[in-house]
Protein backbone atom coordinates (compact mmCIF):
# COMPACT_ATOMS: atom_id res chain seq x y z
CA UNK A 1 0.00 0.00 0.00
CA UNK A 2 1.28 3.27 -0.87
CA UNK A 3 2.11 5.83 2.40
CA UNK A 4 -0.17 8.44 1.02
CA UNK A 5 -3.43 6.07 0.69
CA UNK A 6 -3.14 6.20 4.33
CA UNK A 7 -2.07 9.47 5.08
CA UNK A 8 -4.80 11.89 7.35
CA UNK A 9 -6.71 14.04 5.19
CA UNK A 10 -5.45 17.62 5.17
CA UNK A 11 -7.82 19.37 7.27
CA UNK A 12 -8.09 16.93 9.80
CA UNK A 13 -7.37 17.37 13.35
CA UNK A 14 -4.27 17.26 14.05
CA UNK A 15 -4.05 14.11 16.96
CA UNK A 16 -0.54 12.81 17.70
CA UNK A 17 -2.77 8.96 17.47
CA UNK A 18 -3.51 9.69 13.67
CA UNK A 19 0.49 9.88 12.82
CA UNK A 20 1.94 7.18 15.01
CA UNK A 21 3.50 4.85 12.66
CA UNK A 22 3.17 6.60 9.64
CA UNK A 23 6.71 7.88 9.83
CA UNK A 24 10.23 6.95 10.94
CA UNK A 25 12.07 8.36 14.43
CA UNK A 26 14.41 8.95 11.84
CA UNK A 27 12.24 12.07 10.09
CA UNK A 28 12.45 13.90 13.56
CA UNK A 29 15.81 14.75 12.35
CA UNK A 30 18.13 17.28 15.09
CA UNK A 31 15.71 16.09 17.94
CA UNK A 32 16.78 14.44 21.25
CA UNK A 33 15.06 12.27 24.25
CA UNK A 34 16.24 12.41 28.16
CA UNK A 35 14.87 9.16 30.18
CA UNK A 36 15.01 8.47 33.89
CA UNK A 37 15.43 5.12 32.18
CA UNK A 38 17.22 3.49 29.38
CA UNK A 39 14.61 3.03 26.09
CA UNK A 40 15.73 1.71 22.96
CA UNK A 41 17.12 4.74 20.69
CA UNK A 42 16.19 5.68 17.19
CA UNK A 43 18.42 3.94 14.77
CA UNK A 44 21.98 5.94 14.39
CA UNK A 45 21.50 8.34 17.01
CA UNK A 46 23.81 8.91 19.81
CA UNK A 47 23.79 7.74 22.98
CA UNK A 48 25.02 9.34 26.27
CA UNK A 49 24.61 8.09 30.23
CA UNK A 50 25.10 9.89 33.30
CA UNK A 51 23.55 9.72 37.11
CA UNK A 52 20.98 7.48 35.57
CA UNK A 53 19.61 9.67 33.23
CA UNK A 54 19.72 8.01 29.19
CA UNK A 55 19.91 11.14 26.56
CA UNK A 56 19.53 9.96 23.15
CA UNK A 57 19.89 12.65 20.07
CA UNK A 58 20.41 12.88 16.67
CA UNK A 59 24.24 12.82 15.64
CA UNK A 60 24.01 16.45 14.28
CA UNK A 61 22.40 17.99 17.27
CA UNK A 62 25.66 19.12 19.42
CA UNK A 63 25.79 17.79 22.85
CA UNK A 64 28.58 19.22 25.48
CA UNK A 65 28.87 18.37 29.19
CA UNK A 66 28.96 21.23 31.97
CA UNK A 67 31.26 20.49 34.32
CA UNK A 68 30.78 22.27 37.72
CA UNK A 69 34.04 22.40 40.02
CA UNK A 70 35.74 19.68 38.31
CA UNK A 71 32.58 17.19 38.58
CA UNK A 72 30.48 16.17 35.78
CA UNK A 73 26.84 17.89 36.01
CA UNK A 74 25.06 17.84 32.75
CA UNK A 75 24.59 18.48 29.56
CA UNK A 76 23.86 21.63 27.20
CA UNK A 77 22.31 20.23 23.76
CA UNK A 78 21.76 22.56 21.14
CA UNK A 79 23.53 25.97 19.56
CA UNK A 80 24.77 28.13 22.61
CA UNK A 81 26.78 31.39 22.68
CA UNK A 82 29.22 32.06 25.62
CA UNK A 83 29.35 35.68 27.24
CA UNK A 84 32.76 35.72 25.47
CA UNK A 85 30.72 35.83 22.09
CA UNK A 86 32.23 32.02 21.16
CA UNK A 87 30.20 29.24 19.66
CA UNK A 88 30.20 26.56 22.31
CA UNK A 89 31.58 23.51 20.54
CA UNK A 90 33.66 21.78 23.90
CA UNK A 91 32.76 21.06 27.18
CA UNK A 92 31.48 23.74 29.97
CA UNK A 93 33.65 24.22 32.98
CA UNK A 94 31.67 26.41 35.76
CA UNK A 95 32.86 27.41 39.25
CA UNK A 96 29.38 26.94 41.15
CA UNK A 97 29.50 24.54 44.01
CA UNK A 98 27.43 21.26 43.66
CA UNK A 99 27.09 19.56 46.68
CA UNK A 100 24.42 20.87 47.52
CA UNK A 101 23.90 22.38 43.62
CA UNK A 102 23.89 26.30 43.98
CA UNK A 103 21.20 27.14 41.36
CA UNK A 104 21.80 30.68 42.05
CA UNK A 105 24.62 30.59 40.45
CA UNK A 106 24.04 27.98 37.97
CA UNK A 107 21.10 30.12 36.75
CA UNK A 108 23.47 33.28 36.58
CA UNK A 109 26.11 31.82 34.57
CA UNK A 110 23.48 30.12 32.21
CA UNK A 111 21.45 32.61 31.15
CA UNK A 112 24.19 34.94 30.25
CA UNK A 113 24.24 32.17 27.62
CA UNK A 114 22.58 33.20 24.31
CA UNK A 115 21.40 30.73 21.25
CA UNK A 116 19.13 27.60 20.34
CA UNK A 117 19.61 24.90 23.67
CA UNK A 118 18.19 22.54 26.33
CA UNK A 119 20.49 22.65 29.62
CA UNK A 120 20.26 19.20 31.45
CA UNK A 121 21.79 19.54 35.17
CA UNK A 122 21.77 16.11 36.72
CA UNK A 123 22.36 16.39 40.02
CA UNK A 124 21.10 13.36 42.33
CA UNK A 125 18.19 14.39 44.46
CA UNK A 126 17.81 17.85 42.50
CA UNK A 127 17.91 17.63 38.44
CA UNK A 128 16.63 20.43 36.62
CA UNK A 129 16.20 21.20 32.89
CA UNK A 130 16.15 24.80 31.12
CA UNK A 131 15.49 25.95 27.88
CA UNK A 132 17.12 28.81 26.41
CA UNK A 133 15.62 32.37 26.88
CA UNK A 134 13.17 32.07 24.22
CA UNK A 135 12.42 27.92 24.26
CA UNK A 136 13.84 27.92 20.60
CA UNK A 137 14.41 24.10 21.07
CA UNK A 138 10.82 22.90 22.12
CA UNK A 139 11.30 20.42 24.97
CA UNK A 140 8.03 18.12 26.32
CA UNK A 141 8.09 15.99 29.11
CA UNK A 142 5.53 13.21 30.54
CA UNK A 143 5.79 13.07 34.02
CA UNK A 144 4.27 9.45 34.41
CA UNK A 145 7.19 8.09 32.02
CA UNK A 146 9.91 9.85 33.41
CA UNK A 147 10.87 11.46 29.82
CA UNK A 148 11.90 14.52 28.13
CA UNK A 149 11.63 14.94 24.61
CA UNK A 150 11.63 17.08 21.16
CA UNK A 151 8.26 15.31 20.12
CA UNK A 152 5.60 13.88 21.40
CA UNK A 153 6.60 10.40 18.36
CA UNK A 154 10.09 9.98 20.99
CA UNK A 155 7.23 9.36 24.02
CA UNK A 156 6.25 6.08 23.75
CA UNK A 157 2.34 5.48 24.64
CA UNK A 158 1.08 4.52 28.05
CA UNK A 159 -1.99 4.50 29.92
CA UNK A 160 -3.66 7.88 30.16
CA UNK A 161 -0.92 9.21 27.30
CA UNK A 162 -4.01 9.52 24.54
CA UNK A 163 -4.91 12.49 22.44
CA UNK A 164 -6.39 15.62 23.62
CA UNK A 165 -9.41 15.60 21.23
CA UNK A 166 -11.41 17.68 23.06
CA UNK A 167 -8.76 20.57 23.86
CA UNK A 168 -7.01 20.06 19.92
CA UNK A 169 -11.11 20.31 18.90
CA UNK A 170 -11.69 23.59 20.84
CA UNK A 171 -8.42 25.22 19.13
CA UNK A 172 -9.96 23.99 15.55
CA UNK A 173 -6.15 22.82 14.99
CA UNK A 174 -5.55 22.72 12.07
CA UNK A 175 -7.22 26.02 10.36
CA UNK A 176 -7.32 28.53 13.23
CA UNK A 177 -3.51 29.46 13.10
CA UNK A 178 -4.03 29.23 17.18
CA UNK A 179 -1.24 28.13 19.43
CA UNK A 180 -1.22 26.04 22.48
CA UNK A 181 -0.54 28.19 25.69
CA UNK A 182 0.66 27.85 29.18
CA UNK A 183 2.76 24.06 28.17
CA UNK A 184 -0.18 22.50 26.93
CA UNK A 185 -0.29 19.89 23.90
CA UNK A 186 -2.18 17.97 21.77
CA UNK A 187 -1.70 14.87 24.30
CA UNK A 188 -2.53 13.66 27.19
CA UNK A 189 -0.14 13.48 30.39
CA UNK A 190 2.69 15.60 27.96
CA UNK A 191 3.70 19.58 28.08
CA UNK A 192 5.92 21.83 26.71
CA UNK A 193 8.77 23.39 28.92
CA UNK A 194 7.66 27.34 28.75
CA UNK A 195 10.62 30.03 28.34
CA UNK A 196 11.41 31.34 31.59
CA UNK A 197 10.70 28.45 33.77
CA UNK A 198 12.81 25.34 34.73
CA UNK A 199 11.69 21.50 34.56
CA UNK A 200 12.30 20.08 38.00
CA UNK A 201 13.35 16.51 37.19
CA UNK A 202 12.73 15.23 40.72
CA UNK A 203 9.01 16.32 41.13
CA UNK A 204 8.01 16.65 37.55
CA UNK A 205 7.09 20.30 37.58
CA UNK A 206 7.66 23.19 35.58
CA UNK A 207 8.58 27.09 37.93
CA UNK A 208 9.28 29.90 36.81
CA UNK A 209 12.83 31.14 37.53
CA UNK A 210 12.67 34.77 35.65
CA UNK A 211 11.67 37.29 36.35
CA UNK A 212 12.04 36.87 40.16
CA UNK A 213 10.24 40.52 40.75
CA UNK A 214 9.25 43.96 38.62
CA UNK A 215 10.95 44.71 35.83
CA UNK A 216 12.48 49.14 36.28
CA UNK A 217 11.77 50.80 33.19
CA UNK A 218 15.61 52.43 32.14
CA UNK A 219 15.66 56.39 32.41
CA UNK A 220 17.84 56.58 29.40
CA UNK A 221 16.68 54.34 26.31
CA UNK A 222 19.85 55.00 24.62
CA UNK A 223 21.42 52.50 27.05
CA UNK A 224 19.34 49.40 26.46
CA UNK A 225 19.86 50.42 22.66
CA UNK A 226 23.42 50.06 22.92
CA UNK A 227 22.98 46.85 25.46
CA UNK A 228 20.72 45.23 22.34
CA UNK A 229 23.20 46.29 19.57
CA UNK A 230 26.43 45.17 21.42
CA UNK A 231 24.29 41.30 21.94
CA UNK A 232 23.37 40.97 18.55
CA UNK A 233 26.79 41.62 17.15
CA UNK A 234 27.98 39.39 19.67
CA UNK A 235 25.27 36.57 18.78
CA UNK A 236 26.42 36.92 15.01
CA UNK A 237 29.64 37.43 15.34
CA UNK A 238 30.04 33.96 17.17
CA UNK A 239 28.63 32.31 13.89
CA UNK A 240 30.59 33.83 11.23
CA UNK A 241 33.77 33.17 13.24
CA UNK A 242 33.21 29.40 12.52
CA UNK A 243 32.66 30.61 8.66
CA UNK A 244 30.11 31.93 5.83
CA UNK A 245 26.12 32.16 6.93
CA UNK A 246 23.01 32.68 5.61
CA UNK A 247 20.47 35.23 6.95
CA UNK A 248 16.75 36.07 6.68
CA UNK A 249 15.96 39.43 5.30
CA UNK A 250 12.31 40.98 4.57
CA UNK A 251 10.39 43.98 4.09
CA UNK A 252 10.27 43.81 8.25
CA UNK A 253 11.94 45.60 11.14
CA UNK A 254 13.53 42.59 13.00
CA UNK A 255 15.83 41.45 10.44
CA UNK A 256 16.92 44.69 9.17
CA UNK A 257 17.62 45.43 12.79
CA UNK A 258 20.20 41.74 13.09
CA UNK A 259 21.69 43.21 9.30
CA UNK A 260 22.83 46.35 10.66
CA UNK A 261 24.00 45.01 13.79
CA UNK A 262 25.87 42.75 11.64
CA UNK A 263 27.55 45.45 9.69
CA UNK A 264 31.36 44.55 10.55
CA UNK A 265 30.26 41.03 9.36
CA UNK A 266 28.12 41.67 6.02
CA UNK A 267 31.24 39.83 3.59
CA UNK A 268 30.44 36.76 5.20
CA UNK A 269 26.47 36.93 5.41
CA UNK A 270 24.19 35.75 2.34
CA UNK A 271 21.09 36.71 2.64
CA UNK A 272 18.36 35.00 1.80
CA UNK A 273 14.56 36.09 0.96
CA UNK A 274 11.53 33.88 0.12
CA UNK A 275 8.76 34.90 -1.88
CA UNK A 276 5.25 33.85 -0.89
CA UNK A 277 2.54 35.73 -2.67
CA UNK A 278 0.37 37.06 0.15
CA UNK A 279 0.06 40.42 1.83
CA UNK A 280 3.49 39.73 3.89
CA UNK A 281 5.42 38.12 1.21
CA UNK A 282 4.77 40.66 -1.72
CA UNK A 283 6.46 43.56 0.56
CA UNK A 284 9.08 41.10 1.18
CA UNK A 285 9.69 40.26 -2.58
CA UNK A 286 9.80 43.78 -3.58
CA UNK A 287 11.89 46.08 -0.81
CA UNK A 288 14.89 42.99 0.52
CA UNK A 289 16.77 43.17 -2.92
CA UNK A 290 16.61 46.78 -3.48
CA UNK A 291 18.31 46.80 0.09
CA UNK A 292 21.03 44.37 -0.97
CA UNK A 293 21.34 45.65 -4.95
CA UNK A 294 22.11 49.36 -3.47
CA UNK A 295 24.17 48.32 -0.86
CA UNK A 296 26.44 45.55 -2.44
CA UNK A 297 25.15 43.08 -0.15
CA UNK A 298 25.19 39.18 -1.23
CA UNK A 299 21.56 37.86 -1.69
CA UNK A 300 19.38 35.09 -2.44
CA UNK A 301 15.83 35.40 -3.76
CA UNK A 302 14.06 31.94 -3.26
CA UNK A 303 10.83 31.12 -4.87
CA UNK A 304 8.20 29.12 -2.65
CA UNK A 305 6.64 25.75 -3.96
CA UNK A 306 3.52 24.06 -3.45
CA UNK A 307 4.69 21.41 -0.98
CA UNK A 308 2.93 17.87 -1.64
CA UNK A 309 0.35 16.62 0.60
CA UNK A 310 3.42 13.79 1.92
CA UNK A 311 5.30 17.03 2.70
CA UNK A 312 2.76 18.38 4.77
CA UNK A 313 1.97 15.89 6.84
CA UNK A 314 5.89 14.39 7.53
CA UNK A 315 6.18 18.48 8.31
CA UNK A 316 2.96 17.97 11.07
CA UNK A 317 4.65 14.65 12.34
CA UNK A 318 7.90 16.78 12.77
CA UNK A 319 6.50 19.50 14.84
CA UNK A 320 4.96 16.76 17.15
CA UNK A 321 1.07 17.86 15.71
CA UNK A 322 1.76 21.17 18.06
CA UNK A 323 2.14 24.12 15.26
CA UNK A 324 -0.37 25.30 13.32
CA UNK A 325 1.36 27.19 10.63
CA UNK A 326 0.18 27.39 7.25
CA UNK A 327 2.07 29.95 6.16
CA UNK A 328 5.68 28.20 7.54
CA UNK A 329 3.91 24.77 5.62
CA UNK A 330 4.02 27.32 2.39
CA UNK A 331 7.63 27.13 2.70
CA UNK A 332 8.62 23.39 2.83
CA UNK A 333 9.83 23.22 0.13
CA UNK A 334 11.42 26.71 -0.33
CA UNK A 335 13.44 26.02 3.08
CA UNK A 336 14.92 23.00 1.13
CA UNK A 337 16.93 25.32 -0.91
CA UNK A 338 18.97 27.23 1.85
CA UNK A 339 22.42 25.95 1.78
CA UNK A 340 22.66 23.07 3.78
CA UNK A 341 26.42 23.76 4.97
CA UNK A 342 25.80 26.89 6.37
CA UNK A 343 23.48 28.28 9.92
CA UNK A 344 20.52 30.03 9.20
CA UNK A 345 19.90 33.00 11.10
CA UNK A 346 16.73 34.43 11.80
CA UNK A 347 14.72 37.46 13.22
CA UNK A 348 11.95 35.45 15.29
CA UNK A 349 11.86 37.41 18.65
CA UNK A 350 12.60 41.20 18.26
CA UNK A 351 8.77 41.74 17.85
CA UNK A 352 9.15 42.06 21.78
CA UNK A 353 10.72 45.34 21.28
CA UNK A 354 7.68 46.77 19.92
CA UNK A 355 4.84 45.53 22.76
CA UNK A 356 3.23 43.08 20.02
CA UNK A 357 0.55 42.12 22.85
CA UNK A 358 -0.44 45.30 24.03
CA UNK A 359 -3.26 46.71 22.99
CA UNK A 360 -3.98 50.99 22.14
CA UNK A 361 -5.16 51.61 25.62
CA UNK A 362 -3.57 49.37 27.90
CA UNK A 363 -1.20 50.87 30.50
CA UNK A 364 0.62 49.30 33.40
CA UNK A 365 -2.93 49.24 35.59
CA UNK A 366 -4.84 48.04 33.22
CA UNK A 367 -7.20 44.85 34.26
CA UNK A 368 -6.26 41.54 33.38
CA UNK A 369 -8.29 38.46 34.14
CA UNK A 370 -7.76 34.94 32.89
CA UNK A 371 -10.58 35.51 30.33
CA UNK A 372 -9.06 38.67 29.25
CA UNK A 373 -5.58 37.28 28.50
CA UNK A 374 -7.52 34.48 26.58
CA UNK A 375 -9.94 36.56 24.64
CA UNK A 376 -6.82 39.07 22.93
CA UNK A 377 -5.15 36.14 21.73
CA UNK A 378 -8.44 34.63 19.98
CA UNK A 379 -8.29 31.49 22.51
CA UNK A 380 -11.38 29.16 23.44
CA UNK A 381 -12.19 29.17 27.21
CA UNK A 382 -11.38 25.39 27.30
CA UNK A 383 -11.71 24.33 31.18
CA UNK A 384 -8.03 23.02 31.09
CA UNK A 385 -7.27 26.51 28.97
CA UNK A 386 -8.93 28.67 31.60
CA UNK A 387 -7.62 26.75 34.58
CA UNK A 388 -4.02 26.61 33.18
CA UNK A 389 -4.34 31.09 32.82
CA UNK A 390 -5.74 32.06 36.31
CA UNK A 391 -2.96 30.20 37.95
CA UNK A 392 -0.23 31.89 35.47
CA UNK A 393 -1.62 35.18 36.55
CA UNK A 394 -1.85 33.95 40.28
CA UNK A 395 2.27 32.93 39.81
CA UNK A 396 3.56 35.76 37.52
CA UNK A 397 5.77 37.87 39.74
CA UNK A 398 5.08 41.54 38.16
CA UNK A 399 2.63 43.92 39.00
CA UNK A 400 2.52 45.39 35.60
CA UNK A 401 0.11 44.37 32.91
CA UNK A 402 2.60 45.88 30.18
CA UNK A 403 5.17 43.31 31.38
CA UNK A 404 2.54 40.39 31.97
CA UNK A 405 1.61 40.73 28.13
CA UNK A 406 5.26 41.06 27.67
CA UNK A 407 6.09 37.53 28.98
CA UNK A 408 3.08 36.05 27.89
CA UNK A 409 4.03 36.57 24.37
CA UNK A 410 7.74 35.18 25.58
CA UNK A 411 6.10 32.04 27.10
CA UNK A 412 3.48 31.50 24.53
CA UNK A 413 3.98 33.19 21.57
CA UNK A 414 7.95 31.87 21.30
CA UNK A 415 8.17 28.90 23.81
CA UNK A 416 4.70 26.88 22.00
CA UNK A 417 5.28 28.15 18.55
CA UNK A 418 8.29 28.74 17.48
CA UNK A 419 10.37 26.56 19.47
CA UNK A 420 8.71 23.00 17.67
CA UNK A 421 8.24 24.94 14.59
CA UNK A 422 11.55 24.88 13.20
CA UNK A 423 11.27 21.29 13.45
CA UNK A 424 9.41 20.74 10.71
CA UNK A 425 12.82 22.19 8.43
CA UNK A 426 15.45 19.76 9.00
CA UNK A 427 16.62 19.12 5.79
CA UNK A 428 17.44 22.79 5.80
CA UNK A 429 20.35 24.61 6.64
CA UNK A 430 23.27 23.32 8.88
CA UNK A 431 21.33 24.48 11.84
CA UNK A 432 19.40 27.52 12.72
CA UNK A 433 20.03 30.22 15.30
CA UNK A 434 18.10 33.44 16.45
CA UNK A 435 20.12 35.76 17.16
CA UNK A 436 17.31 37.75 19.70
CA UNK A 437 17.52 34.37 21.87
CA UNK A 438 19.25 36.00 24.68
CA UNK A 439 18.26 37.01 27.73
CA UNK A 440 20.25 40.50 27.83
CA UNK A 441 18.41 41.23 24.75
CA UNK A 442 15.21 40.11 26.28
CA UNK A 443 15.71 42.32 29.74
CA UNK A 444 16.86 45.46 27.78
CA UNK A 445 13.85 45.22 25.67
CA UNK A 446 11.76 45.48 28.46
CA UNK A 447 13.00 47.61 30.21
CA UNK A 448 12.15 50.19 27.39
CA UNK A 449 9.77 52.84 28.03
CA UNK A 450 6.52 51.98 27.40
CA UNK A 451 5.98 54.83 24.76
CA UNK A 452 9.29 54.79 23.38
CA UNK A 453 8.27 50.84 22.38
CA UNK A 454 4.51 52.24 21.38
CA UNK A 455 6.37 54.34 18.70
CA UNK A 456 8.06 51.37 17.36
CA UNK A 457 11.39 53.42 18.03
CA UNK A 458 13.98 50.48 18.94
CA UNK A 459 14.29 49.34 15.28
CA UNK A 460 14.83 52.96 13.98
CA UNK A 461 17.37 54.18 16.69
CA UNK A 462 19.43 50.63 16.07
CA UNK A 463 19.65 51.28 12.55
CA UNK A 464 20.29 55.40 13.09
CA UNK A 465 23.35 54.01 15.20
CA UNK A 466 25.08 50.86 13.17
CA UNK A 467 24.08 51.72 9.76
CA UNK A 468 21.50 55.05 8.90
CA UNK A 469 21.70 53.69 5.19
CA UNK A 470 19.22 51.46 5.83
CA UNK A 471 16.82 53.55 7.41
CA UNK A 472 16.12 54.72 4.17
CA UNK A 473 13.99 51.82 3.04
CA UNK A 474 10.27 51.46 3.62
CA UNK A 475 9.17 48.71 6.21
CA UNK A 476 6.52 46.01 5.18
CA UNK A 477 5.39 47.73 2.19
CA UNK A 478 6.06 47.85 -1.75
CA UNK A 479 6.94 51.02 -3.55
CA UNK A 480 9.46 49.71 -5.71
CA UNK A 481 8.79 48.92 -9.98
CA UNK A 482 5.61 47.94 -11.08
CA UNK A 483 4.16 46.51 -8.42
CA UNK A 484 4.82 49.35 -5.56
CA UNK A 485 3.90 52.03 -8.08
CA UNK A 486 0.39 49.97 -8.23
CA UNK A 487 0.09 49.78 -4.82
CA UNK A 488 0.92 53.94 -4.77
CA UNK A 489 -1.84 54.38 -7.04
CA UNK A 490 -4.19 52.31 -5.19
CA UNK A 491 -3.15 54.35 -2.11
CA UNK A 492 -3.85 57.37 -3.72
CA UNK A 493 -6.95 56.64 -5.12
CA UNK A 494 -8.19 55.63 -1.83
CA UNK A 495 -7.64 59.04 -0.27
CA UNK A 496 -9.14 60.42 -2.67
CA UNK A 497 -12.41 58.75 -2.13
CA UNK A 498 -12.15 59.42 1.34
CA UNK A 499 -11.65 63.02 0.86
CA UNK A 500 -14.54 63.33 -1.61
CA UNK A 501 -17.10 60.92 0.60
CA UNK A 502 -16.47 63.59 3.76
Amino acid sequence: MNRSDILPAKESAYLPSRYEGLFDELDLAGQFRLSASRLVAPHGWSERTFGGWHLVHDPVLPVVSIRCQGVQAGWLVGYAVSPEGELVQTDLEWTAKTDPPDYDEIERLLCSYSGRYVAMFLFQEDARLYPDPMGSLGALFCAPRRIVASSPFLIPSIQGCGDRVDLVDALGIPGSQRVYPFGLTPRESVDYVMPNHYLDLERWQVVRHWPTEDITYAKDPAEMVQEIIAALRKNVGALVRNGEVQMSLTAGRDSRVILASSRDFVDAITLVTFTINDVLGRPDRNVAPRIAHKLGLKHRLIRSGRPSRLDLMRWVYRTGCIVDEPRGQRLIRAMAQLDPDLPYLLGTGGELGRGMYWLPGDDETTPLAAEDLLRRKNTPWHPEILDRARGWLKNVPVSSTLAKLDLFQIERGMGGWNGFLMYGFPDSAKYHFFPYGDRRIFEAMLRLPPQYRRERRLADDIIASTWPELGRFPYNEATFGLYGAYRGLRRAARRTLKRQSS
